[in-house]
Protein backbone atom coordinates (compact mmCIF):
# COMPACT_ATOMS: atom_id res chain seq x y z
CA UNK A 1 0.00 0.00 0.00
CA UNK A 2 1.88 3.40 -1.26
CA UNK A 3 -1.01 5.65 0.29
CA UNK A 4 -4.09 7.73 -0.73
CA UNK A 5 -2.95 11.13 -2.02
CA UNK A 6 -5.57 14.09 -2.66
CA UNK A 7 -4.39 17.07 -4.97
CA UNK A 8 -6.57 20.02 -4.40
CA UNK A 9 -6.72 22.18 -7.34
CA UNK A 10 -8.02 25.70 -6.00
CA UNK A 11 -4.47 25.90 -4.38
CA UNK A 12 -2.31 27.97 -5.62
CA UNK A 13 1.48 26.17 -6.79
CA UNK A 14 3.17 24.85 -10.30
CA UNK A 15 0.64 24.09 -12.85
CA UNK A 16 0.52 20.28 -14.50
CA UNK A 17 0.72 18.42 -11.49
CA UNK A 18 -0.13 14.85 -12.14
CA UNK A 19 -2.83 13.44 -10.43
CA UNK A 20 -1.39 10.12 -9.92
CA UNK A 21 -2.77 6.13 -10.49
CA UNK A 22 -5.12 4.44 -8.32
CA UNK A 23 -3.56 1.07 -7.71
CA UNK A 24 -5.90 -2.31 -7.51
CA UNK A 25 -3.91 -4.80 -6.28
CA UNK A 26 -5.20 -8.74 -5.96
CA UNK A 27 -2.48 -9.60 -4.32
CA UNK A 28 0.93 -12.30 -5.07
CA UNK A 29 1.04 -15.57 -3.76
CA UNK A 30 3.91 -17.95 -4.71
CA UNK A 31 3.73 -21.06 -7.15
CA UNK A 32 0.69 -22.09 -9.16
CA UNK A 33 -1.47 -20.22 -6.53
CA UNK A 34 -4.50 -17.58 -7.87
CA UNK A 35 -5.34 -14.22 -7.14
CA UNK A 36 -7.95 -11.98 -8.55
CA UNK A 37 -9.49 -8.14 -8.55
CA UNK A 38 -13.16 -8.31 -8.07
CA UNK A 39 -16.05 -5.14 -8.17
CA UNK A 40 -18.88 -5.66 -6.11
CA UNK A 41 -21.58 -3.01 -5.86
CA UNK A 42 -24.80 -3.13 -3.85
CA UNK A 43 -27.67 -4.66 -4.57
CA UNK A 44 -31.05 -2.72 -5.39
CA UNK A 45 -33.83 -4.05 -3.00
CA UNK A 46 -37.65 -3.83 -3.18
CA UNK A 47 -38.42 -2.17 0.18
CA UNK A 48 -36.43 1.21 0.72
CA UNK A 49 -36.15 -0.04 4.47
CA UNK A 50 -34.17 -2.93 3.37
CA UNK A 51 -30.58 -3.45 3.69
CA UNK A 52 -29.05 -4.07 0.38
CA UNK A 53 -26.74 -6.98 -0.42
CA UNK A 54 -23.23 -6.94 -1.58
CA UNK A 55 -23.07 -8.33 -5.69
CA UNK A 56 -20.36 -9.63 -7.75
CA UNK A 57 -20.38 -7.74 -10.68
CA UNK A 58 -17.47 -8.61 -12.52
CA UNK A 59 -13.77 -9.55 -11.84
CA UNK A 60 -10.06 -9.84 -13.23
CA UNK A 61 -8.67 -13.34 -13.30
CA UNK A 62 -4.78 -13.85 -12.91
CA UNK A 63 -4.40 -14.23 -16.29
CA UNK A 64 -5.90 -10.68 -16.63
CA UNK A 65 -8.84 -11.44 -18.18
CA UNK A 66 -12.06 -9.34 -17.27
CA UNK A 67 -15.19 -11.88 -16.43
CA UNK A 68 -18.75 -10.17 -16.06
CA UNK A 69 -20.61 -11.81 -13.28
CA UNK A 70 -24.06 -11.30 -14.99
CA UNK A 71 -23.91 -9.37 -18.72
CA UNK A 72 -27.54 -8.70 -19.92
CA UNK A 73 -28.62 -10.46 -22.63
CA UNK A 74 -30.61 -8.80 -25.62
CA UNK A 75 -31.53 -9.37 -28.92
CA UNK A 76 -30.42 -6.23 -30.32
CA UNK A 77 -29.67 -2.23 -29.29
CA UNK A 78 -34.08 -1.75 -29.25
CA UNK A 79 -34.23 -4.32 -27.03
CA UNK A 80 -31.59 -3.29 -24.86
CA UNK A 81 -32.95 0.02 -24.35
CA UNK A 82 -36.06 -1.02 -24.29
CA UNK A 83 -35.01 -3.39 -21.45
CA UNK A 84 -33.50 -0.29 -19.22
CA UNK A 85 -29.77 -0.24 -20.42
CA UNK A 86 -28.00 3.41 -20.78
CA UNK A 87 -26.34 4.77 -23.57
CA UNK A 88 -22.67 2.96 -23.43
CA UNK A 89 -23.40 -0.25 -21.59
CA UNK A 90 -22.38 -3.53 -22.34
CA UNK A 91 -24.79 -6.64 -23.48
CA UNK A 92 -24.92 -9.89 -25.63
CA UNK A 93 -26.87 -11.07 -28.05
CA UNK A 94 -28.17 -14.82 -27.42
CA UNK A 95 -25.47 -15.71 -29.47
CA UNK A 96 -22.97 -14.30 -27.06
CA UNK A 97 -21.86 -11.49 -29.34
CA UNK A 98 -20.92 -8.75 -27.54
CA UNK A 99 -22.39 -5.06 -28.43
CA UNK A 100 -23.06 -1.61 -26.86
CA UNK A 101 -25.76 -0.02 -26.24
CA UNK A 102 -25.62 3.73 -28.64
Amino acid sequence: FDGIFHLNLSQTGAPNLNGGALKLIGGTGKGSGTSEVQFFTGQKTVSGADMQTETLRAHINENGYMIWANMPTYADNVAAIAGGLPVGCEYKTATGDRKIVY
